[in-house]
C-alpha cells in the first residue's frame, strides 16, 4: 500500500493512509494510471488487486475470485443508481 502510494506522489507519513480522504484519493490516481495502461475494467481490476493483469495459462486472471467479486459488485451498484 505505502509504495503504490509513493509512486503515485504521497509524501507524508504512511500512518496518513489510514485517513479515508487521503486513501481514496491516492488509490483513484492509481486506478486512472491503470485505466491508461488496461482498457478493459477486468484487467484494472486484476491490476489494482495483484499489481498486474497476469493470466493463468487456462486463460483466467491469476486473482480472477477477486476479478469476479469486483465486476459482480460493480454491476450491483450500477443497477441501483
Amino acid at each position: 500500500m505505502g509504495l503504490v502510494a509513493r509512486e503515485q506522489g504521497y509524501q507524508d507519513k504512511l500512518e496518513g493512509l489510514f485517513i479515508p480522504e487521503v486513501n481514496i484519493l491516492y488509490g483513484c490516481i492509481y486506478l486512472g494510471k491503470l485505466s491508461r495502461r488496461y482498457r478493459k475494467m477486468e484487467e484494472i481490476i486484476a491490476a489494482y488487486n495483484e499489481g498486474s493483469a497476469r493470466k493463468t495459462t487456462d486463460g483466467l486472471f491469476v486473482n480472477q475470485g477477486y476479478v469476479d467479486k469486483a465486476v459482480k459488485n460493480y454491476n450491483l451498484t450500477r443497477k441501483e443508481v
